[in-house]
């Protein structure tokens, strides 16, 4: 399964430097260890953000779980880094149906 939608994903940028990239935040710290070892970093945050983006339609949707206001999809998939190895990831996608509802 494909995730619904993906050309209309969008990944924040602020959410890359603050969370994906942030080795001392207290959640995604890890995420920021892993990241950083592949070669992303605060020069490179648009590549990682392409990458992602490319993730949400190439990957393969491997769990739904219903939230409050909508759907979450976790998207495994992988990719070139940087450093020139592939980096492979789960990801989650939110679809909010109350701004696809706004959107029709």
């Amino acid at each position: 399964m494909k995730l619904p939608n993906c050309e209309c994903a969008s990944v924040d940028v602020e959410k890359i430097k603050n969370y994906l990239l942030n080795e001392t935040h207290k959640v995604g710290w890890s995420k920021a260890k892993y990241l950083r070892k592949a070669g992303f970093n605060g020069s490179n945050i648009d590549l990682l953000k392409d990458n992602l983006l490319n993730l949400a339609c190439l990957g393969k949707v491997i769990d739904v779980k219903r939230a409050l206001h909508g759907d979450k999809y976790v998207v495994y998939g992988s990719f070139l880094a940087p450093n020139l190895k592939k980096v492979t990831l789960n990801t989650v996608w939110c679809i909010d149906e109350e701004k696809i509802i706004q959107d029709l």
